[in-house]
C-alpha cells in the first residue's frame, strides 16, 4: 500500500490477526451444523450463495461464529472472502481470521479484498492446487489507522456494498427479462419488414411453429470446437516469467474473463498442443 497517512503505523498482519483453530469432526460429533464450503462463496463479491450441513460431510471443519472474517486459502486468486452470516462451520480450505483489539473486524474484511493483500496471498504453495501460506501472509505489511478511523472506513465501504447489491438486483431482474426475450426471439424472430421499412410480426408459421422460411440445423453444422493441451508443469521454463495468459475454466465467471492467474512462455506454447487464440 502507498500514500498512507503520516501517523498511520506500518504493521504486520500477524501481529493483529491469527487463524482460529477450533475444529468440528462430523464423524465424532453428531449435532447438525450449517456449513460453508468454498463453492458457497461467490468470487470477488463476498456473497454467500448457499450452504450445506454437516450431516452431508465426513471431513473435519473449522468452527465459525457469526461475523467471522473468512478467506479461501485454496486458489487465493479466486478472491473468495466473506463475513460469516451464522454460527456454524466451514471448509478447512477456508481461513477463519481472528483479529485482536487493535483491528476492527469489518475493516479486516475489507483489507483482505485489497490488491496488495491478494498479491501477498498469491505467493502460495503448490502448482496445480495453490494454497495461501499463513507464514507468508502473516508477514503482510499495511498502514493501520486508529480504531475510530477503521470503523469509519468500514462504514463507507459497507454503504458502497449495499449500493452494489441494489445494482446487482436490478441487473438480475434485467437478465431474467433478457432470458424471456431471447426465448421469444429465437423461436419467433422479430418479424419481416413491410414496404415502408417497418417491422411486422410473422403471421405464417410451419408445422413446428417456426416462422415460414426458417430452417432447423444442428449446432455441429454451423459451429465447431477446438481443443489443445497444457504445457508440461514439470518444465519451469514453460511457465516462469511467461507473458501469454493461460485461462482456466475457474476464471470464467458469469460469461466474463476478468483475469488470468497464470501465464505461459512462447517455448511452452511451441512445445505443447495449446493453441493461441483471441479471448474476448
Amino acid at each position: 500500500m502507498t500514500n498512507a497517512v503520516v501517523d498511520w503505523a506500518s504493521v504486520e498482519l500477524g501481529t493483529l490477526v491469527s487463524i482460529k483453530c477450533p475444529k468440528f469432526d462430523p464423524k465424532s460429533q453428531s449435532d447438525e451444523r450449517k456449513c460453508i464450503e468454498l463453492e458457497h462463496i461467490e468470487q470477488q463479491s463476498g456473497r454467500i450463495i448457499g450452504c450445506s450441513n454437516t450431516l452431508e460431510s465426513t471431513s473435519t471443519k473449522n468452527v465459525i461464529s457469526k461475523g467471522d472474517v473468512l478467506f479461501g486459502k485454496l486458489r487465493p486468486y479466486l478472491k473468495k472472502f466473506a463475513l460469516a452470516p451464522f454460527n456454524g462451520v466451514c471448509s478447512s480450505e477456508i481461513w477463519v481470521l481472528s483479529p485482536n483489539k487493535l483491528i476492527e473486524k469489518t475493516f479486516l474484511y475489507y483489507l483482505v479484498q485489497t490488491d496488495s493483500f491478494l498479491d501477498q496471498a498469491n505467493k502460495s504453495c503448490g502448482t496445480k492446487m495453490p494454497r495461501a501460506d499463513w507464514k507468508v501472509v502473516s508477514k503482510y505489511e499495511f498502514p493501520l489507522p486508529s480504531l475510530t478511523e477503521q470503523q469509519k472506513i468500514a462504514e463507507v465501504l459497507s454503504t458502497v456494498d449495499k449500493k452494489i447489491d441494489l445494482i446487482d438486483q436490478k441487473i438480475a431482474e434485467t437478465e431474467k427479462l433478457k432470458t424471456g426475450l431471447m426465448q421469444k426471439l429465437f423461436s419467433e424472430g422479430v418479424g419481416v419488414q413491410d414496404s415502408n421499412g417497418n417491422w411486422q410480426p410473422h403471421n405464417e408459421f410451419q408445422a413446428n411453429r417456426l416462422p415460414i422460411g426458417w430452417k432447423v440445423n444442428t449446432l455441429g453444422s454451423i459451429a465447431s470446437i477446438t481443443s489443445g493441451g497444457t504445457p508440461s508443469r514439470k518444465k519451469s521454463n514453460y511457465w516462469e516469467d511467461g507473458d501469454i495468459p493461460w485461462v482456466t475454466t475457474s476464471e470464467v465467471n458469469f460469461n466474463r474473463i476478468t483475469h488470468s492467474a497464470q501465464s505461459i512462455t512462447q517455448e511452452g506454447l511451441d512445445n505443447s498442443a495449446a493453441k493461441l487464440g483471441f479471448v474476448a
